[in-house]
């Protein structure tokens, strides 16, 4: 039986898009503030250099949620970029981030062939935010112990700010915010 090759999906970029982004990716001139050129943050990925752009990486360990933790950023007026979890230290020095986030993944940090940053992201000497799986990551490169938790946890859970915390003392941090449990292991 032959089968035709499937054509691969058409990114839709409106033509009003696509002049913009060829006359940015042609030109070394900075946009003026007022023109309607695309932010570097609409360019990314097409030749455009990001390296004096504020930004934070998003290590990729394929949890359900590393794009809504790239867009909650982006949000934030923060450029974010979503890579995969084992970009090299060198290129991350490249990219020269703010901070580098670890995603969630559905592996355990000690199970056979689970995913790895390369780990000398931890000595780049910026701040690592691990998630759930990238929390398990970033504890065990410091020594920390993951293991099986007696059972595993699904569900609603209520997080709330205690003590004086740099991260929750703005005034629009809430006090308390409904979280998504689904682990099965504990450091």
């Amino acid at each position: 039986m032959l089968t035709r090759p499937v054509p691969p999906a058409r990114l839709r970029i409106s033509p009003q898009r696509q002049r913009k982004i060829s006359t940015m990716t042609a030109t070394s001139q900075p946009a003026s503030p007022d023109s309607t050129f695309p932010s570097a943050s609409e360019t990314a990925g097409i030749g455009v250099d990001l390296s004096s752009e504020d930004q934070i990486l998003v290590l990729d360990f394929g949890g359900q949620t590393a794009q809504l933790i790239t867009r909650r950023v982006r949000e934030e007026n923060v450029f974010c970029q979503l890579v995969r979890h084992n970009l090299s230290t060198e290129r991350i020095r490249e990219i020269n981030p703010k901070g580098i986030i670890l995603s969630g993944g559905p592996d355990s940090v000690y199970g056979e062939g689970a995913p790895q940053p390369d780990p000398e992201i931890f000595d780049l000497g910026i701040p690592v935010l691990g998630i759930c799986y990238g929390m398990q990551l970033a504890c065990r490169s410091q020594g920390s112990h993951v293991k099986p938790g007696e059972s595993r946890e699904f569900g609603l859970a209520v997080c709330k700010a205690q003590g004086d915390n740099p991260l929750s003392a703005s005034e629009t941090s809430p006090a308390s915010l409904a979280s998504w449990m689904s682990h099965g292991d504990q450091v």
